[in-house]
């Protein structure tokens, strides 16, 4: 043992380390004090409830996040009780310091137990035991607490919801110190404190940010100076604090997101995957937030250009006025990097390129297509002034051509679009040599299909069978000259079936065509059904 813990169901066993003998009366008492109110209200049957709850609603993040609230308040009506048993609230957070620093560097004490010394927890229990506001006596709300925890599972639910009801209401009325869409760097709120240079004065604002971690400024700094040392797991935990208790925050900004896309050798799947999990239960939470679906957007989108543009489009829709320009942009780089040659994902691109002139032909949103364009040409201008011969330029003046045409049709009486025409005109109308690759065919569906020589079944995934989702996803395939699948593009289809499909299919084999003796790549579609049959 390294730090005390309690432990039992029916009778209650607190274990205490080898050196507690060593200990001042003071420290042994609140630490006893402490350990008691959870063997008082039964913490630890408690958590196993909740743990056996969220391995019965693993797919539902509302059950890892019951667990982590009741480990939240179990500690704060425990620090309660230490509290009234030490002579001041300084007093009671040295010992939970002391107890803390135990565990730095090493192994959790208990599997079940280790959340209570999570830094970022004691830190907020420590900023809540320093809070002048606590008054003696508050014990009392933790009988309250424990009367009306204890009954069951399904209970334990509503109750955390509602206990948590406050804080999301908070979140969700204050107001923003900036736009979201506002520079990260040159955020308000770092006005009157130079950002940190050196690991002290980092260790200065982190001490800040441990006594009040609304503290956006220093927050703001801590992430700046971690971004520059390349120090990203001390970066990582405060972007998802952020994400978990302000996803609305202007601190989300490009830079905030793009630590888990840089050096990703850095950071492994599992944090991706974490962080993407966290931003979807906030998109769920705030479905009508278009700060929080525009900061989802952004994370996201380094993962998936469609799913970025889908959380944009509805941000853009419950706030044009602030929610507009990042779409435009999120368009003009998708139109643009489908010309730029990236072999590794053209495919898509290419589909996802389409799907965006066709959406942006047919909209009568002047303002939308009119940015798309000023954008669109812009870049372009900017890649012919460099003279990069990546980039396919008659296609991009052929793409910025139908932008400009569109915005003067919907708005002929602005003279900038006519302007902007001036500059479509001075792009070079050059096309990149192709080098003397493959030939590609394109066939039909049918035909593709009965070339098929392999065709694993797909998996239906066990979050769309619990949700009885059916249906077909539709997909554009590239095979290449062996017949194996070189590429697959989304173009139609359930999100949670999407995946499944996609594994399918690049499994696939086909027959390898050839035209004059030489093997070609071949261009097709491929649709892959999920219904009560599939397994």
């Amino acid at each position: 043992m390294r730090v005390p813990v309690t432990i039992g169901l029916t009778r209650m066993r607190i274990l205490l380390p080898g050196e507690w003998r060593e200990w001042p009366a003071e420290k042994l008492r609140v630490v006893l004090a402490h350990e008691s109110a959870h063997a008082r209200r039964h913490d630890p049957a408690i958590g196993l409830v909740a743990a056996v709850n969220k391995c019965i609603f693993w797919f539902h993040p509302l059950a890892w996040w019951l667990e982590r609230r009741l480990a939240v308040l179990a500690e704060h009506a425990a620090d309660d009780a230490g509290l009234a048993a030490s002579p001041d609230a300084g007093s009671y957070a040295r010992v939970l310091l002391q107890v803390a620093s135990r565990m730095e560097g090493q192994p959790t004490r208990l599997i079940r137990s280790a959340s209570a010394m999570n830094g970022q927890l004691v830190a907020r229990r420590i900023r809540r035991v320093m809070d002048s506001r606590m008054k003696p006596g508050t014990g009392r709300l933790s009988n309250l607490g424990r009367a009306t925890l204890l009954p069951g599972a399904a209970l334990l639910i509503w109750i955390s919801v509602a206990v948590d009801l406050q804080s999301v209401a908070s979140a969700q009325a204050k107001p923003s110190t900036t736009d979201t869409e506002a520079t990260w760097f040159g955020f308000r709120g770092d006005a009157g404190r130079p950002d940190p240079t050196t690991a002290e004065q980092a260790a200065e604002f982190e001490q800040c940010l441990a006594a009040d971690p609304e503290d956006e400024a220093a927050r703001s700094k801590l992430l700046r100076y971690y971004w520059s040392k390349r120090m990203h797991d001390r970066r990582i935990p405060l972007v998802l604090w952020l994400i978990d208790h302000h996803p609305e925050s202007a601190l989300h900004g490009y830079a905030s997101a793009a630590i888990f896309a840089v050096q990703s050798d850095a950071v492994n799947t599992d944090v991706y995957e974490d962080r993407r999990s966290r931003w979807l239960t906030q998109v769920n939470l705030h479905p009508d937030d278009a700060r929080v679906l525009g900061n989802a957007a952004r994370a996201l989108g380094e993962g998936s250009i469609p799913e970025a543009i889908d959380l944009m489009k509805r941000a853009q829709k419950l706030d044009p006025a602030h929610r507009t320009e990042p779409l435009t942009r999120l368009y003009s780089f998708s139109l643009m990097w489908a010309t730029s040659g990236a072999p590794r994902t053209r495919l898509s691109d290419t589909a996802l390129a389409a799907q965006i002139r066709s959406e942006l032909h047919e909209s009568n949103d002047a303002a939308l297509v009119g940015a798309v364009a000023r954008h669109f040409v812009e870049d372009a201008t900017q890649k012919a002034l460099l003279e990069e011969d990546n980039w396919d330029f008659a296609a991009l003046k052929a793409i910025a051509t139908d932008l400009v045409t569109h915005a003067q049709a919907l708005e002929p009486q602005n003279r900038e679009w006519a302007d902007l025409m001036e500059g479509v005109k001075g792009l070079p109308n050059i096309s990149p040599q192709p080098a003397a690759a493959a030939q590609m065919v394109r066939i039909g569906a049918g035909v593709a299909a009965g070339m098929l020589l392999e065709s694993p079944t797909p998996v239906t995934p066990p979050l769309a069978k619990m949700a009885r989702i059916q249906g077909v996803v539709k997909l554009q395939v590239r095979i290449g000259r062996d017949g194996h699948v070189a590429g697959t593009a989304v173009l139609s289809g359930h999100p949670l079936l999407v995946p499944a499909a996609m594994d399918a299919v690049k499994n696939y084999v086909y027959k390898p065509i050839t035209i004059d003796g030489k093997a070609a790549e071949v261009m097709t579609t491929v649709e892959v059904s999920f219904g009560p049959d599939k397994e």
